[in-house]
């Protein structure tokens, strides 16, 4: 899939797809919405995902992530919607996700394990 470097939208969420989210995705650098909810993905979201800069839509809902939420995706300044709920995330919110101004219709990261205090800055 890495070759798809074009694409602006990939969605294949409610499948049964399993395994790791291949490094080759941060190639998806015209990518605007990307949904891989309610499958059974696994391991850790890259710092690649700061890559997708032109991202405004990401559902990763209902898997099996796990790791701490990266830092990178701070870089994704369009983002509208981010739904990482139903995972098995640990750490803390990175603050990077509060300094997205366009985070306007969904940040929903309820139903992992993460921990710490909240920031001040939501």
């Amino acid at each position: 899939m890495g070759n798809l470097i074009g694409l602006t939208q990939l969605m294949m969420g409610y499948n049964h797809f399993s395994g790791i989210i291949p490094s080759t995705f941060g190639k998806f650098q015209k990518m605007q919405k990307l949904v891989l909810s309610a499958n059974q993905l696994s391991g850790h979201i890259g710092e690649f995902v700061g890559n997708l800069s032109q991202l405004f839509f990401l559902d990763m809902r209902t898997n099996m992530l796990e790791g701490h939420i990266p830092s990178s995706i701070g870089n994704c300044r369009k983002l509208q919607h981010l739904g990482l709920s139903q995972n098995k995330f640990t750490g803390t919110i990175p603050l990077e996700i509060f300094n997205i101004s366009s985070l306007t219709n969904l940040l929903k990261l309820s139903q992992n394990s993460l921990s710490g205090s909240i920031p001040k800055e939501v």
